[in-house]
């Protein structure tokens, strides 16, 4: 009897040790196992690298800058092969330094297509706009091209973003092999006995002139693309909804630097004026006859070539204010004999299509398909 007891104590001894056995594999990590866990943290991207350092001025003070608008040659402007063009920006000191005279705009990468490796930049006070602009020579290849710009202390030191041109260079229109001696004109007469064909995009304008009574005759040459600028204005700025009257277009064009001024007319025909332009980079943008105008809100002043004419002529009492800053264009010129078709072709959001009477002031302007 002893022993079977005995027996049974050392069974009951070994199960509860079986039992302890098991408790401890199952219990939680000690504080020193959890901390070696990787910390959530980790799994979380590092911060973003700042794309352009931040550059300094006395004080402590930051040099930046913003980029506002292409007053001239927009992106990708046809410029035909080995034309000199200029290219404006009109950009703002962002930072909260002021541009120092001697600040440049210097040439970073890309095709130079003849520029200088860099040009003063305007002295500018935190917060305020200026123009820069750049003098180009289109390459003669047919391309793409992209000139890369950016400005800098009068030391070198770059701040600011990168600013871009970039133009489109056509290709060459194939000439036609010469005719033989005994072959006709090249010119085909047309059906109207024209020796030269009214180009195919101006043919509705000219339609339209026809039936406005305009007698503009025969066309002199054929049409060309021609780098021009466009500016619109409104009469009546006191009025609280000016675009409800009639508007006046300056137009420019470089290869006579004539500067056109043609009025829609709600009442009657509409009307042009020619001027020559002389502005030229040594001239003040805004001409001292308009120093003492104040800009109606929501208006601009005109500058440069338009302005002169505008100011110098008093046309702010006959065709009103731009509302908009003028841009670089490509204008589609045919001359004919008594007075020249146009039409604005790109670079600015009104397609504009103007008809010249010569000998007369009378002109046809219309907006959209002719």
């Amino acid at each position: 009897m002893r022993k079977i007891i005995a027996l049974i104590l050392v069974l009951v001894s070994l199960t509860m040790a079986c039992s302890l056995g098991g408790t401890t594999t199952e219990s939680p990590p000690s504080p020193t196992t959890a901390a070696t866990s990787p910390p959530s943290q980790t799994t979380e991207p590092p911060a973003a690298t700042p794309t352009e350092p931040t550059v300094h001025g006395s004080g402590g003070c930051t040099l930046d800058a913003a980029f506002v608008a292409d007053v001239t040659i927009p992106d990708n402007t046809l410029v035909q092969p080995g034309t000199a063009f200029r290219k404006t920006w009109r950009l703002r000191n962002s930072g909260t330094c002021d541009w120092e005279p001697g600040t440049l705009f210097v040439f970073v990468s890309g095709e130079a297509m003849g520029a200088p490796a860099s040009v003063i930049a305007p002295a500018a006070a935190a917060g305020t706009e200026v123009e820069v602009s750049v003098d180009f020579v289109a390459p003669t290849a047919p391309g793409t091209y992209r000139s890369n710009w950016q400005l800098a202390k009068a030391d070198g030191t770059r701040f600011g973003p990168i600013f871009y041109l970039q133009i489109v260079v056509p290709a060459p229109t194939s000439e036609a092999s010469p005719p033989p001696p005994t072959a006709a004109p090249t010119q085909v007469p047309t059906p109207s006995g024209c020796s030269i064909a009214v180009d195919g995009a101006l043919a509705p304008l000219a339609s339209a002139a026809a039936a406005d009574g305009m007698d503009l005759g025969c066309p002199a040459q054929s049409a060309s693309e021609i780098y021009g600028a466009v500016q619109t204005f409104w009469a009546n700025v006191s009025d609280p909804n000016p675009h409800m009257h009639y508007r006046s277009v300056m137009l420019w064009r470089s290869d006579k630097k004539y500067i056109y001024v043609v009025t829609l007319v709600e009442t009657g025909p509409d009307t042009y004026a020619v001027y020559s332009d002389t502005w030229d980079e040594s001239m003040p943008e805004i001409p001292p006859a308009c120093s003492s105008l104040t800009v109606p809100d929501g208006y601009q002043m005109p500058i440069r070539g338009f302005g002169k004419v505008w100011c110098d002529q008093q046309l702010y009492n006959s065709i009103g204010w731009p509302d908009a800053h003028e841009a670089g264009v490509t204008l589609l010129i045919q001359p004919m004999e008594r007075g020249v078709l146009m039409s604005v072709e790109s670079g600015y959001p009104t397609p504009y299509h103007i008809a010249l009477e010569s000998g007369s002031t009378h002109a046809l302007m219309t907006l959209g398909t002719p």
